[in-house]
Order: C-alpha cells, then structure tokens, then sequence
C-alpha cells in the first residue's frame, strides 16, 4: 500500500491562478505530471475539494488524462478562491496532491450606442428631436444600471432612465441669448454596475436655428413623429 503521508506521487504543473471576463467564453487547462514513484496505471481523479466552486457560469470538469479544465462563460465578477486536489484513481480516494487556485473574474466592457431616426441635423430651435440609445454587453448578462443623455455645452443632463435602452424627445434645443445658430453634441453614458464597466457612446452632433431669423415654409415635406419640421 502506498505511503500517502510521505511520498511525492505526483505535481500540479499548470498556473495556480487565471484571469478571465464576464461574458467571454474562456478555457483554462490545469495540468499535473506524475513523477517516477507514481504507483498506479491509472490518471489521478482531479476534483474541487474544500467546498467553493470556480466563477459562476464555468464548470471544473476532470479529463481523465492528468489534466482538467475550467471552462464556460463567467457571469460574475469578482475573485474566486478553491482548492484542486488530484486523488487516487482507486478506492480509497486519498489525496496525492493539492493545488490553492485563484480565478479573477474581470468587469466587462459594454458598447453604448446613440442614434436617431430623425434625418436633419440642422433644425429650428425647439422643436422635437427624438434620440434611442442602447448598452449592450458580451454573453448573455443584463448591463443593469443608469443610462444617461447630455447635452453639451453647457453639459447638463437631460434625461435619465434605467438600462439597457433609453428612448427620449428633446424638445429643449435652441439658440443662447441673441446667437442665430448654436452647434450642441449629444451623448449617453452609461453608468455601469457590478459585472459591466461604465461606458459612453459616439456623439451625435445637430445645429439649432435661431426662430426669429427664419423664414417659415408652408410646404415642408413629412416628416415622422418626434422629429423636426424645418
């Protein structure tokens, strides 16, 4: 019968930590080598052993070759410690070897987007310009948290609403003191939570028309709801 308590039958050769990211699909190989006093004709049995578990969404799944992997598509972020222990392939299930393992899980990065189905960018000052904006993160997460449009200058905030998906009508826009024309940019950040980074989207610039210096149609084409006229 083997020495358990004494012999080196075999040694984790693999990191004994990994980075991954939520919602990207990652694998990670953990790999030991048995040494000259391995005395059995089978792989050892590679399991968790102290009761915590790698990052939720990925399995630990032993491959029967003295090898094992980590694998799927962390939804959590966060650190996550465990204990691997390789085992013998034989009853008793005595540990030949224990590795302490580190998994991080980072934050994800998320795309903001910003758009608008209104085709003018230059426009009578208040009128209706209707903008949509979206966050969206890899895999199959939420991006929860606070959506925000600004405008810019002067930098205030116009609306706010819970993600993923902001849908707004300004109605604000015009011209400061005796100025014909004002150019503003438009931009929604996003405010981020426990799994996704915050993020902002490319802006959407429009030029407001003073209405004391223009000359009113009667005949402007249609245009769709929550969009400017002229």
């Amino acid at each position: 019968m083997p020495n358990f308590a004494f012999a080196q039958y075999l040694n984790f050769t693999s990191n004994n930590s990994e980075s991954f990211q939520v919602g990207s699909p990652s694998t990670f190989t953990v790999t030991t080598q048995p040494t000259s006093a391995y005395p059995f004709n089978l792989p050892p049995v590679l399991v968790v052993v102290d009761g915590n578990y790698p990052p939720p969404g990925m399995v630990f799944t032993d491959n029967g070759d003295f090898t094992a992997t980590i694998a799927g598509t962390p939804n959590a972020a966060g650190s996550f410690p465990f204990i691997i222990a390789a085992n013998s392939p034989y009853p008793p299930a005595n540990q030949l070897a224990t590795q302490s393992f580190y998994a991080t899980v980072a934050l994800a990065n998320v795309t903001v987007s910003l758009a608008s189905f209104c085709t003018k960018r230059t426009f009578v000052e208040n009128q209706p310009f209707t903008v949509i904006s979206n966050v969206t993160g890899p895999g199959p997460g939420v991006a929860t948290g606070t959506l925000t449009l600004t405008q810019d200058p002067p930098g205030n905030t116009l609306y706010s609403t819970a993600a993923p998906t902001l849908s707004y009508t300004i109605t604000s826009l015009a011209t400061t003191g005796s100025d014909t024309q004002d150019n503003y940019l438009l931009e929604t950040s996003y405010s981020g939570n426990s799994n996704f980074l915050p993020g902002s989207s490319p802006l959407i610039g429009v030029t407001v028309l003073s209405s004391a210096d223009v000359v009113f149609r009667t005949d402007f084409e249609e245009v769709p709801e929550g969009c400017p006229a002229e």
